[in-house]
């Protein structure tokens, strides 16, 4: 079937509809997207009062809503392997299941093989040589891709004085492997590397060169040729928001995203689309299926790109992204992904290709993550919803600081459970863990969405 718009995916759902989706996730509002479109049945380790928000069609099974089973590793892993959801899954008999998860691991795919289920994910070893921070920087070499100059070494082995006579009083390290910028730090000092040396084990590190500019990613997702000769689909960029200490310890770390249509710092977004196509090209030759993610700085002066890290997976973006994408009527990247995972029989046609490329979608969310050593509740209780504020916000960051400052100017509307959930440019959604769960050391308890895509 060709697909041309939204309301042809919708009719291939409905006419062969993909049987037992399990997306597995920790919080249920990280399986939110396609709900309403998709048969999908979400498996989380947390209940949420957002669930009873769910489309009655939508099955839902929380582990410890089912069971009160506080588990002290709340992994997929963990999820997956445990009886209770094991004896769920089995109780849905027509079809083998499918699992759908945001990382594949070696665990997982030894989990599902045991029990006779199909992995909706590449298999882990590729994940992991892809997203390996060193093995991506030599893949980008070797595709003549633009990237800051780097050299790598051992970590004990990097003196502050000969990389900052190289490369400037300021530069990066990355360690092979991290989440939410957790492995990477930005050195100023002696000092500051030292403390990173006694923390850390004489890890091979990369040393790269700080970009003056801002940080931007793009989704982007593989397709077979029968689908379409492009093989690829790529979103258009948006602005990663970093380096807020209030709300992530890493200096590198990702703290929320804007989506925009403001492109202006862009001198040669064309070159940037090709780029990423030759990426593209590199993992299909190595079998790589599905949705990517591409993290790159943008230089200020120059307006060039250079590619820093990628993502060979699902991303922490993908429920907003995806709900964006239904509101710009497009067919969601999340919907391909599932498709080619399922290596369904449908063809995208480059007028809903080019709907995707071409039309930006539009907003901004920021994490709030517990950035104390200890496990505490959330720092800052608010129950989930749609809110407005008794004062204009300009951008997320507006917003953020109004709630941390000056929560008494809140105003919670009514119940929410994802962005579409807002009708008006000044109201914003608030997606909150509740008071009773506990929050570990790095891990996201609050996350703020707002319809605005104005850049900060």
């Amino acid at each position: 079937m060709l697909l041309q718009n939204l309301n042809d995916l919708k009719s291939l759902i409905t006419q062969q509809p993909p049987d037992n989706i399990f997306f597995t996730v920790t919080f249920p509002k990280d399986a939110l997207g396609l709900e309403e479109i998709f048969p999908i049945k979400i498996i989380s380790y947390d209940n949420h009062p957002i669930t009873k928000l769910f489309p009655s069609s939508t099955n839902h099974f929380s582990l410890l809503g089912n069971t009160k089973d506080y588990l002290k590793r709340r992994s997929t892993n963990v999820l997956l392997n445990h009886p209770a959801t094991i004896k769920h899954i089995s109780s849905f008999h027509q079809s083998q299941p499918n699992i759908l998860v945001y990382k594949p691991s070696p665990s997982l795919e030894k989990i599902c093989q045991k029990n006779h289920w199909q992995l909706l994910a590449n298999p882990a070893k590729l994940n992991r040589q892809i997203e390996n921070k060193i093995n991506f920087t030599q893949i980008i070499e070797k595709l003549s891709l633009p990237q800051p100059n780097y050299e790598i070494k051992k970590l004990n082995d990097i003196s502050y004085s000969e990389y900052s006579q190289k490369f400037g009083p300021q530069f990066f390290l990355q360690f092979p492997r991290g989440f939410a910028g957790s492995s990477t730090f930005l050195i100023s000092s002696t000092d500051q590397l030292q403390t990173i040396k006694n923390q850390y084990l004489n890890y091979p590190t990369k040393i790269s060169q700080k970009i003056d500019g801002p940080t931007y990613s793009l989704n982007a997702c593989l397709i077979h040729p029968r689908v379409n000769q492009t093989k690829i689909v790529i979103q258009p960029p948006f602005f990663q928001i970093t380096n807020l200490p209030d709300l992530n310890t890493s200096s590198g770390g990702t703290c929320g995203n804007i989506y925009t249509t403001d492109f202006s710092i862009f001198k040669n977004l064309p070159q940037l689309f090709s780029d990423v196509r030759h990426f593209g090209s590199y993992l299909q030759q190595q079998n790589y299926r599905g949705f990517f993610g591409l993290d790159f700085v943008i230089d200020y002066q120059t307006g060039q790109h250079y590619f820093i890290e990628c993502n060979p997976r699902l991303t922490a973006s993908v429920p907003m992204v995806t709900k964006l994408q239904l509101k710009k009527q497009q067919i969601p990247l999340l919907a391909i992904h599932i498709m080619e995972m399922l290596q369904l029989e449908y063809q995208l046609s480059d007028q809903a290709i080019a709907n995707i490329e071409q039309n930006p979608i539009e907003g901004s969310q920021i994490i709030f993550r517990n950035i104390t050593s200890q496990t505490t509740p959330p720092p800052i209780t608010l129950s989930s919803g749609v809110y407005s504020s008794k004062i204009p916000f300009q951008n997320i960051i507006d917003l953020k600081n109004i709630i941390q400052q000056q929560p008494n100017l809140l105003q919670f509307s009514r119940p929410g459970k994802d962005i579409l959930d807002i009708k008006k440019d000044a109201e914003f959604l608030v997606l909150s863990e509740p008071n009773e769960h506990p929050i570990s050391p790095n891990l996201e308890y609050m996350r703020l969405q707002s319809i605005n895509g104005q850049l900060i």
